[in-house]
C-alpha cells in the first residue's frame, strides 16, 4: 500500500511540474547545491569539491550546532556558505566563531549578513539620532522633545539591471570590471545589488580589508577574528550556475576563492533553512498555554491529532519486523583531479570550445609530469621529451606526438571534434602505459 501511495504521489508531482510549470527553467534564487537551475549552486559546489579532494570535502545538511564540531577538525579548513540569507542559532554562531578562533577561515556570500554575527565582529554602526517630534504639555507649560534613535543597517543596496564587479588585490584586479547582467527568463530586470556601509561603521575602514567592489561600493571584505578570518561577500548571485557558464565569470569566482587556503572545505547547506528545534523557546505563550495545549483545546484539531498518533502507532506495529541492516557500499577513492577537468571541460563542451578543453587536458598532463616524475615543464623542448621517455618507459615517438599535436592546437584559434578525440587518445595511451 505504501509503494502504491508513493507512486501516486510521484505521478501527481510530475503532473504539477509539466502541466503547471510554464518555463523550461526555474529562475528563483534557490541557491541549492544539487540543482542545475540557473540560480542554483550546482557548479560552484562541484568545483569546490574537486578543489578540496573528495576525502576532505564535507556537506553540512543540518544545523551547525549538530554537525559542525570545530574541536574535531585537523589541519587547515575553510567554511563556505552561499545563499540568500542565513538562519544561525546562538549555538550555530558559537561553533562558527570557535572554528575561526582556532585559525580557520569562513567565507559567507549572502544578501543578508547575520546581524548578530556582524555585531560580534565589531561591524556595528554608530548610534545616530534624529529629531522625531515635539509635544507641549499645557498643564506643566513645558515642551517635550522626542528623539527617534536608530542604527543604520550594516549593508545597503542600489537598484540596477547590471552589476560591475572587480577585485582589489594587485594580482587579481581586472582592467575593466565584469558586467553581470540580470536577465531572469531572458528578460532584463532591475536587481538589488547589496554592498557594505563601511562609512557608517564606528571603526571606519580600518576595521576591515577591502577585497572587492561592485561599481563604487565595497561588496567583499576580510575581517580578522582570533587566529582566522571571516570573508564576507554581499552578492551570492554571481556564484550561481547561470553566470559560471561564462568563462570570465568563472574566473572571477576562482579568484574570489583563491583568498581561502588549500585544505578541507565545509559546505553549509543546512543554515539556509530555519531549524525551529534549535531556536530558543518563546518566553511568552498566547493565553498562557503551549501550542499543544491549544491544539487539544479545540475539538476538531484534537481528534485530528489523535488520529495522526493512531496512524503512527499502527505503522510501527505492522512494520516492526526485524530486517537485516543494509550493508553500505564503500566507494573507491576517485581521481578528483580528473573530476575537476571534467567539470571545467563540461563548461567548454556546452560552448563547443574544443580548443579550450584540449588546453585544460594538456595542463593536467604537464601537472602529472611535474608531480610524478619531478621534471620541469618550463621548456617543452627535446630534452624534456627524452627525460620523460626514459622515466615513463613510453616510446619517444608517442611522447613527441602528444607535444606536436598540442603545438598544432596552440597555433589555431579553433579545432574540430575529431582532432580533440585524436589528442585525447594519445594522452590516454600515456596514462595507461606509463611506469
Amino acid at each position: 500500500m505504501i509503494g502504491i501511495g508513493t507512486g501516486v504521489l510521484v505521478v501527481v508531482l510530475l503532473l504539477v511540474l509539466f502541466i503547471g510549470g510554464g518555463d523550461e527553467f526555474d529562475w528563483e534564487e534557490e541557491y541549492k547545491y544539487n540543482e542545475e537551475q540557473p540560480f542554483d549552486n550546482n557548479l560552484i559546489y562541484d568545483l569546490l569539491e574537486a578543489r578540496a579532494m573528495q576525502d576532505s570535502f564535507y556537506a553540512i545538511k543540518k544545523s551547525l550546532a549538530k554537525e559542525f564540531k570545530p574541536t574535531d577538525i585537523e589541519g587547515t579548513a575553510s567554511y563556505v556558505y552561499i545563499g540568500e540569507k542565513t538562519f544561525y542559532s546562538d549555538n550555530d554562531l558559537d561553533s562558527l566563531l570557535l572554528f575561526t578562533e582556532m585559525g580557520h577561515d569562513v567565507f559567507i556570500s549572502s544578501n543578508y549578513i547575520d546581524q548578530e554575527l556582524t555585531e560580534t565582529l565589531g561591524l556595528s554602526n554608530c548610534l545616530d539620532s534624529t529629531l522625531y517630534d515635539e509635544e507641549y504639555d499645557d498643564e506643566l507649560d513645558t515642551t517635550y522633545v522626542y528623539y527617534d534613535y536608530y542604527t543604520p543597517a550594516v549593508t545597503s543596496y542600489f537598484t540596477d539591471s547590471i552589476g560591475s564587479l572587480n577585485l582589489m588585490h594587485p594580482t587579481l584586479i581586472m582592467k575593466e570590471p565584469l558586467r553581470y547582467v540580470f536577465k531572469p527568463n531572458y528578460k532584463l530586470e532591475k536587481y538589488e545589488w547589496r554592498y557594505f556601509n563601511i562609512s557608517n561603521w564606528c571603526g571606519g575602514e580600518q576595521m576591515v580589508a577591502k577585497l572587492g567592489s561592485n561599481s563604487v561600493y565595497i561588496n567583499f571584505i576580510k575581517v580578522e577574528y582570533g587566529e582566522g578570518a571571516f570573508y564576507l561577500h554581499t552578492n551570492p548571485l554571481v556564484f550561481t550556475n547561470y553566470y559560471l557558464l561564462q568563462e570570465d565569470k568563472l574566473g572571477y569566482a576562482q579568484n574570489v576563492f583563491s583568498h581561502l587556503p588549500d585544505g578541507s572545505i565545509y559546505w553549509d547547506e543546512g543554515s539556509r533553512y530555519f531549524h525551529y528545534e534549535d531556536m530558543a523557546k518563546s518566553k511568552s505563550k498566547p493565553f498562557g498555554k503551549s501550542e499543544l495545549k491549544y491544539i487539544l483545546s479545540q475539538p476538531a484539531s484534537k481528534w485530528a491529532f489523535y488520529t495522526m498518533l493512531s496512524g503512527i502507532l499502527l505503522y510501527i506495529l505492522f512494520f516492526m519486523k526485524r530486517r537485516q541492516r543494509i550493508i553500505p557500499v564503500i566507494e573507491p577513492y576517485a581521481n578528483t583531479s580528473v573530476e575537476y577537468v571534467q567539470t571545467i571541460g563540461g563548461l567548454y563542451f556546452i560552448k563547443k570550445d574544443h580548443r579550450r578543453l584540449a588546453e585544460q587536458k594538456f595542463r593536467l598532463f604537464l601537472s602529472f609530469i611535474r608531480n610524478r616524475y619531478k621534471l620541469s615543464t618550463q621548456h617543452l623542448d627535446g630534452k624534456l621529451r627524452k627525460q620523460l621517455a626514459n622515466t615513463s618507459k613510453i616510446e619517444e615517438d608517442k611522447i613527441n606526438r602528444i607535444f606536436d599535436l598540442y603545438g598544432t592546437i596552440a597555433e589555431k584559434s579553433a579545432m574540430s571534434e575529431e582532432q580533440l578525440i585524436s589528442f585525447n587518445k594519445h594522452l590516454e595511451y600515456f596514462y595507461q602505459n606509463c611506469k
